[in-house]
């Protein structure tokens, strides 16, 4: 159910387009004070061999059971899912287990600055652990009905009264007073209040990833991606764009890949975190020899 990413010589074409559109960027940003004395560091060879490296790890859909061993713990940190039972809406079947979700299946989402609801495609989990139990922040709403279970990480649109802009806000930074976008009756997105916050251990780690890079879960919109890249973010780029913009824009590539074909027709049942995010997560900690 996971979108793999192309390997061999499709990848190696990829990774060079990437690579040669990375480099305008990486001349952007040794403006920056702090990332200028970075890049003087290492020479231009040794910053464009290091790129290509961590690029190429991006594109290697092999199970190598020893690294997802040793880096487990620390991955799960950085990405945000949801249990097994929780529970998304698809299109001509209703309700459906997170679980029991397949590539193609078009998963109701929202967008939170227009209060719209829509569908988009589901690709693949970004994040599957069928077996693993996992904690998760549990947030219940005022007036009853279903209690959403997500982990620390992930993000959910929120605001601090019912009247400010919904933003995308870690999961272990809500409250009870906060307001969350839930499903309404008339078919768009409407304003709940969050009356309690606890921990619960719950089965299963899922992380759907949509065209549209949201999704509503349990009845409240969340958004695809986790608070990965904030504590590696440059200040300068948190102040332009959010966590959630920026991972959207990070996953634009697997976006692209999943629509042009390259998944599998729902046989690929790889566990874990997905190999393009693996390799996203540790590149900015290789950007520091790259700029």
């Amino acid at each position: 159910m996971v979108c793999p990413f192309p390997s061999g010589h499709e990848a190696a074409e990829t990774a060079t387009w990437i690579a040669t559109r990375g480099s305008k960027v990486m001349t952007t940003l040794q403006r920056h004070a702090d990332i200028s004395s970075l890049a003087a560091r290492t020479s231009f060879s040794e910053r464009s061999r290091g790129m290509k490296k961590y690029l190429a790890a991006a594109f290697d859909d092999k199970d190598d059971k020893d690294k997802v061993e040793d880096k487990g713990e620390e991955e799960k940190k950085g990405m945000g899912c949801f249990p097994a039972s929780a529970s998304v809406y698809v299109k001509g079947l209703g309700p459906v287990r997170i679980d029991e979700i397949q590539p193609g299946d078009m998963l109701l989402c929202g967008d939170a600055g227009a209060g719209a609801l829509l569908f988009s495609k589901f690709l693949g989990h970004l994040h599957l652990e069928a077996t693993t139990s996992a904690d998760y922040v549990s947030l219940e709403m005022n007036g009853g009905g279903t209690v959403l279970a997500v982990s620390e990480e992930h993000l959910v649109f929120a605001a601090s009264s019912p009247e400010a802009p919904a933003m995308p806000m870690v999961a272990r930074e809500l409250r009870a007073g906060d307001w969350v976008n839930r499903v309404g009756c008339d078919g768009g997105l409407v304003r709940a209040q969050i009356s309690e916050v606890s921990k619960a251990l719950e089965d299963g780690i899922y992380c759907p990833l949509t065209e549209f890079g949201t999704v509503v879960v349990n009845g409240t919109l969340c958004s695809c991606y986790a608070d990965a890249l904030r504590t590696v973010t440059r200040p300068w780029l948190q102040r332009v764009a959010t966590t959630h913009q920026v991972s959207h824009g990070a996953l634009m590539p697997l976006r692209l890949a999943c629509r042009l074909g390259f998944s599998g027709p729902g046989e690929n049942k790889l566990q874990g975190i997905h190999p393009y995010c693996r390799a996203l997560l540790s590149l900015p900690v290789a950007a520091q020899g790259v700029v």
